[in-house]
C-alpha cells in the first residue's frame, strides 16, 4: 500500500500541474459580462471613434477592471512579457 501511494501522489500532483498550465484556452474566455475583455476594448474603440470622451473614459475603467479579473485567471498558463506588453498598452 505505501509503494502505491509513493507514486500515485507524485502523478497526481504533475497531472494537476499540467492542467493548470494548459488551461489558458479556457480561462481566457470571458465568465461574466464584467470580465468580457474584448468587449470593453471595442467599447473604448467605439467610443474613442465618436469623440465621446466620457464613455471612452467609462469604458476604459471597465477595461482594467476586466483586465485585472483576467489576469489572475491566466497568470500561470500565459507568458509573461505578454501580460506586460498588454499592461502597458493599457496604461
Amino acid at each position: 500500500m505505501r509503494k502505491f501511494w509513493l507514486y500515485t501522489i507524485p502523478l497526481v500532483i504533475l497531472a494537476g500541474f499540467v492542467v493548470i498550465m494548459n488551461s489558458g484556452d479556457f480561462l481566457k474566455k470571458p465568465m461574466t459580462t464584467q470580465d468580457d475583455f474584448v468587449y470593453h476594448l471595442q467599447e473604448v474603440e467605439q467610443a474613442v471613434i465618436r469623440e465621446d470622451w466620457t464613455a471612452a473614459l467609462e469604458h476604459s475603467r471597465n477595461l482594467d477592471n476586466a483586465w485585472n479579473q483576467v489576469i489572475r485567471r491566466i497568470q500561470f498558463s500565459v507568458d509573461k512579457d505578454e501580460m506586460k506588453s498588454i499592461n502597458v498598452s493599457l496604461s
